[in-house]
């Protein structure tokens, strides 16, 4: 996929979102497979459902690409279900604005790098 940038703004929030955002969700399928393996799932197992639970959902959007992401998830929530339970605690822990804070903190470093880079080839 090529993304066009229009300037060093753009880049810094691509560097923040999509080339840190790997180790982001790399961390994400740390947590869900450390949830998994002290739920009882073995290793492999856990690594599995962790991994899969990610694709799938990257695979169904992706399918799905012109529907947004907040209509996706509304799509796979149930009145009074299990995702909406976890859901309410992921907005009650704030993880949006954490998650948020995290990309802005990538791309404050991603502005600093590139200005030592220019700052340094003059």
């Amino acid at each position: 996929v090529v993304v066009e940038l229009k300037n060093d703004n753009q880049v810094d929030v691509i560097t923040a979102g999509a080339a840190s955002g790997t180790g982001f969700v790399f961390e994400l399928l740390r947590i869900f497979q450390v949830w998994f393996l002290k739920q009882g799932l073995n290793e492999n197992s856990s690594r599995e459902a962790a991994l899969n639970t990610f694709l799938g959902t990257a695979l169904l959007a992706q399918e799905m690409k012109n529907e947004s992401f907040e209509t996706l998830c509304k799509a796979v929530t149930s009145k009074k279900g299990t995702t909406l339970a976890g859901l309410k605690s992921m907005k009650k822990l704030k993880v949006q604005e954490a998650m948020s804070k995290s990309l802005s903190q990538s791309k404050k470093r991603a502005v600093e790098i590139s200005k030592s880079l220019r700052q340094s080839s003059k």
